[in-house]
């Protein structure tokens, strides 16, 4: 049997999340969404549906079957998501709110626009604008209104009515909210 590998295979930026680099990873090999991505490395049956929830064995299925189109080594595929998915920190059943983790993609326009990666941080419920930028983070298109879903052209803007993020410029998070909370290092 030949071995596949997908022609373009980066690693993770520091701090990216699962599915935001499973996203990356689909967008820069002419895949359209996480289900043609996951379709191609063999797990049918894995969709989107409550992507920023899974536990640790989930990704690690799924980082094992990445690994053989990567070629490397699951652990190496697996290894930088860990954090976010086995800390007490974003899921802890003792907690009025378990889980912190969202299932819907929030992104920074402006580091989009330069080409950047989706933040493992913009997928908690408690972060609401981008360290960087100090601008609101946002879920939803701010021309048409429809919600930001994980399909590759959120890379490039809305899938819906094309705005780019280049066109749009955020206004700035208030001074007051900006300190309100801080993400650990």
């Amino acid at each position: 049997m030949d071995k596949r590998f997908f022609g373009v295979r980066p690693y993770p930026e520091s701090h990216e999340s699962y599915q935001g680099y499973f996203l990356r990873l689909a967008w820069l090999n002419g895949l359209p969404h996480l289900k043609s991505l996951f379709e191609t490395i063999g797990m049918v049956r894995t969709s989107e549906r409550n992507i920023g929830r899974w536990d640790t064995a989930h990704l690690e299925v799924v980082c094992e079957k990445l690994a053989d189109f990567l070629n490397r080594s699951p652990a190496q595929v697996y290894e930088p998501f860990t954090y976010m998915c086995a800390s007490s920190f974003v899921y802890d059943q003792t907690r009025m709110i378990q889980d912190i983790r969202l299932n819907y993609p929030r992104v920074c326009p402006l580091c989009m626009a330069v080409g950047g990666y989706i933040h493992q941080y913009w997928g908690l419920a408690v972060t609401a604008h981008c360290q960087q930028h100090h601008c609101m983070l946002l879920d939803h298109c701010p021309r048409c209104t429809k919600p930001l879903s994980w399909k590759s052209a959120l890379f490039e803007g809305c899938d819906h009515c094309q705005m780019t993020w280049a066109e749009y410029s955020p206004p700035r998070a208030h001074p007051r909210h900006l300190n309100s909370w801080s993400h650990p290092s």
